[in-house]
């Protein structure tokens, strides 16, 4: 892992969230917070019906592995 901060509570930013169905969308966060310093983040699930986090857990995994910034975690 590159140098850095990490993020161990965040949801998104900037109209990114953590519980998007896509993606790119947590690969687009992870490129703005490397770019602001962090060098891994906690991708962080809401509270919300088991199908919602089940879906965005998919996602987060489906992300992990292809950052081009920020580690997810």
């Amino acid at each position: 892992m590159k140098q850095g901060l990490v993020d161990i509570h965040i949801h998104g930013q900037d109209g990114l969230d953590v519980m998007s169905h896509d993606p790119e969308d947590l690969l687009e966060l992870s490129r703005r917070l490397g770019r602001q310093g962090v060098a891994g983040f906690l991708a962080t699930i809401v509270s919300s019906p088991r199908r919602e986090t089940v879906a965005a857990l998919e996602t987060v995994k489906r992300a992990m592995g292809r950052e081009r910034g920020a580690r997810i975690l």
